[in-house]
Parts: C-alpha cells; sequence; structure tokens
C-alpha cells in the first residue's frame, strides 16, 4: 500500500498497476495478465500492459483456429473409408486401424507383406538364441575372472596378520602361535569352539586373521553387520563390542569351519581301525584315494550292540545307564519344570480314601448357600465367610460404577465449547 495525492491505493510491483481497494487487487493477483507478467519478470523481461495482453490473446487464438481449420480440411476425411474425423488424433488413430488397412488392401493401394514360412522363423530364432547363450556364458567367465582379480588385488594390497607372530585384535607381537592363543585368552577373552576335536589349529587362525585382515569382516557379526573400510576398524569394533569371539551358534557357521575339525571320534560306533584307505585303480580312473568305512563284521548296515536303544520315539535314546537322551528339537519341553506330587506322597487307592472323598463331597452339599444382590449364589463354610464375599463384591461394583462416571465426566467435558481466537484461523 502507497499513497497517492494523500489517498492510499493497492499496487502491484510486477505488474506496475495500482488499485483503490483490497479486492481489486486480490482479484488482480489471481488474473492471467499477473501470471504472465511473473513469466516474464522471471525472464528478466519488461512487464506488460492490459491492452497488449489481451492483444496476444485475441492473436493467439485466431492462430489456433486458423490451424485447426487447416488441419480439419487435410486430414478430417478418410478417401479410402469414406469417413470424416473431427479432431486429428481420431483421423490418425484410424490410419493405424485394422479395419483401414484391410480397405487399402482390397482396393490394391497397399500390397500385403509376404507370409514368412515357419521354417524360416525358427532358423532366424535359433539364430539369434545361440548368441544370446554364447554372450550369457562370457558374461558369467568374465565376471569370474573379474572377481579372481579383484580378491588378487585385494590380497596384494592388504596387510594379512599372522597369528603366529601378532594378535587378531590389538596387533601386539608374539613370539609364538602358542604365546599368541594364550594373549588372545586371557586379554580379550577369546577362545575356540570344540577344541578337542580341532585338528589344524593354525589353519583356523590364519584363516579368521585372513577374514579380519583381508576381508575386514568382524569374526562375531561374520557380514551380517555393517561393514568396514579397513583393519582397524574392525579391531576397533570388536574390541568395543566384545565380539572377540568366533561365530559359532548356526548350522552356517559350523559349516564354515568344519574343514578344520574331525567330529569322527565322538560317533558312538567309530573306531580308527575301521577306516582304512582303499587305492581302487580299476575303478576310478584319476587314481585317487577312496576313503572306505569298514566295520568289524563286514556289515555297515547293522550297528555294533553297545547297550544304547531308541526310547519311546525315535527322538530319545536310552543309554545302558538308564540315562534318556532327548533330541534338540525337543528342548522346549524338556527346560519345563512341572510340578509333580512325589510317590512317596501319594496315598494308594483304597476304599477308605473312597469314603473320605464322598465325605468331602456331602459336606461341600450341606455347606450354606448364601443369595446376594441380583440372585448370586454363594456357597460358604459359615455365615462370616458369606459377609466378606458380598462386601467384597460391593466393593468392586462401586469401584466399577466410580470409574463408569469418571468416564462420562470426560466424554462431557471433552466435547464443551471453548474459544477460539478467530485471528489465528
Amino acid at each position: 500500500m502507497s499513497q497517492v495525492d494523500g489517498e492510499n491505493v493497492y499496487t502491484c510491483i510486477t505488474c506496475s498497476v495500482a488499485f483503490l481497494t483490497a479486492p481489486e487487487q486480490r482479484d488482480h493477483f489471481r488474473s492471467d495478465l499477473h501470471r504472465y507478467n511473473m513469466k516474464r519478470r522471471v525472464a528478466n523481461l519488461a512487464p506488460v500492459s492490459a491492452a497488449v495482453f489481451n492483444a496476444k490473446i485475441l492473436e493467439r487464438r485466431a492462430a489456433m483456429e486458423s490451424s485447426e481449420k487447416a488441419t480439419q480440411e487435410d486430414t478430417g476425411r478418410c478417401q479410402v473409408c469414406r469417413k470424416n474425423f473431427s479432431s486429428e488424433n481420431a483421423y490418425r488413430n484410424h490410419m493405424q486401424s485394422r479395419k483401414h488397412r484391410e480397405m487399402v488392401q482390397k482396393q490394391g493401394k497397399m500390397p500385403p507383406s509376404a507370409p514368412k514360412s515357419e521354417a524360416l522363423n525358427n532358423m532366424q530364432a535359433v539364430r539369434k538364441a545361440l548368441p544370446e547363450e554364447n554372450e550369457e556364458e562370457e558374461e558369467e567367465l568374465d565376471e569370474e575372472a573379474a572377481m579372481e582379480r579383484a580378491i588378487e588385488r585385494k590380497l596384494a594390497k592388504a596387510r594379512r596378520i599372522d597369528p603366529a607372530t601378532e594378535c587378531m585384535f590389538c596387533s601386539e607381537s608374539q613370539s609364538s602361535l602358542e604365546a599368541s592363543v594364550r594373549h588372545m585368552q586371557h586379554v580379550h577373552g577369546f577362545f575356540v569352539p570344540e577344541r578337542k576335536y580341532l585338528t589344524d589349529m593354525a589353519g583356523l587362525l590364519r584363516y579368521l586373521a585372513d577374514k579380519v585382515s583381508v576381508g575386514n569382516m568382524c569374526l562375531w557379526c561374520s557380514g551380517r553387520g555393517r561393514g568396514f573400510h579397513d583393519v582397524h576398524a574392525v579391531q576397533k569394533h570388536m574390541m568395543d563390542k566384545s565380539h572377540c569371539k568366533v561365530a559359532y551358534d548356526t548350522q552356517e557357521d559350523q559349516l564354515e569351519l568344519s574343514d578344520f575339525y574331525d567330529f569322527r571320534s565322538s560317533y558312538a560306533d567309530y573306531k580308527k581301525a575301521d577306516w582304512e584307505e582303499v587305492s581302487e585303480t580299476s575303478d576310478d580312473e584319476d587314481g585317487e584315494a577312496v576313503w572306505e568305512e569298514v566295520s568289524d563284521d563286514e556289515s555297515d548296515d547293522i550297528p555294533q550292540d553297545n547297550g544304547i536303544r531308541y526310547g519311546d520315539s525315535e527322538l530319545e535314546l536310552v543309554l545302558p545307564s538308564g540315562a534318556r537322551l532327548g533330541h534338540r528339537s525337543l528342548q522346549r519341553y524338556y527346560r519345563q519344570s512341572l510340578w509333580q506330587t512325589p510317590a512317596s506322597q501319594q496315598a494308594p487307592a483304597s476304599a477308605t480314601n473312597g469314603r473320605a472323598l464322598a465325605h468331602r463331597i456331602i459336606g461341600h452339599a450341606q455347606r450354606p448357600v448364601v443369595t446376594a444382590r441380583g440372585g448370586q449364589e454363594m456357597v460358604v463354610r459359615n455365615r462370616g465367610e458369606a459377609k466378606e464375599a458380598m462386601r467384597h463384591v460391593r466393593e468392586v461394583r462401586d469401584a466399577q460404577r466410580r470409574e463408569l462416571f469418571k468416564t462420562k465426566v470426560a466424554f462431557r467435558h471433552n466435547h464443551q465449547k471453548h474459544y477460539r481466537d478467530p485471528l489465528l484461523q
């Protein structure tokens, strides 16, 4: 708002016009002239007046009408099908339709395309498919080669940790492999799972060290967490999170380290003499060593009689000592602690027990019955218990009534009228 000759006027800086009232100014802001001048202002052009803008609109409408007439004269009629169309889009759709092409072929103005035989189509399909298969095989080979080159570059650039002379977690120098294992165990809490079945301690530690130094991978997260950019970040993560341990919980983690273990000694029917190396040159063309399991009685299907038998099902084994071993899939049931009455405390079934049970039932039937409010009946041992029970029922009902009253009050007060400032709407 500005003052001209002592009067307040409303102006539009973009269009360089003034208005006497605010409604006129607001109507101008919603007009096409104001939008057009705003676009010109963005393009660093001078605004135009209302007369010039109206003249441009009239010129544009005249040009559009003339172009529409020319289009209708040119494409408004199909001479072949003898049809008229009111728009250019309808005419184009008709020209691309199947009926129009059939009419053109019938009149001989468009020669039909020569059909191709099925054999020719099949040959072309085979010729196209063969290069695609070759290309896919080449792409797979290229990916494998690229992966191998990337691994080689990673091994060449990475500083590999030697577990025999260096700690995997703090890079502290050690004198031997045993000293390194002892240091990692006492300082970092590192331990080797299933150590009594471990056959290659040095190989396992080298693999774990390469996993940390080359793969930049946490031993406990084992690729399931976030990635790390160097070995120092991995070591810091393992020490901060207390992840200085080997992941050995899932079957996938156990299979990853299975090459360094030998669990055959844990089998019940295992004997070292039962495993013999047999070289069969006639059956094996490559001459590789074939391992064959040979039992004492020349039969692999009949297990040895060691006193172990199945229990109630194949998921339970009974040892010679009488102990029962259950399958791990049922561990949730074995962990349950169910209350059982000792056999010494259980009274044997007799006529005396039967009479006592009958007396208890008769006594329960002879107990007084007290009727509370609402027709509710309660069986009690005496009148005092009846009064206490009715008092408890009354207290519960009173509490329910109070809560219901509070809820009703809250509903009423939540819907009451309140003051609203009209300037903030």
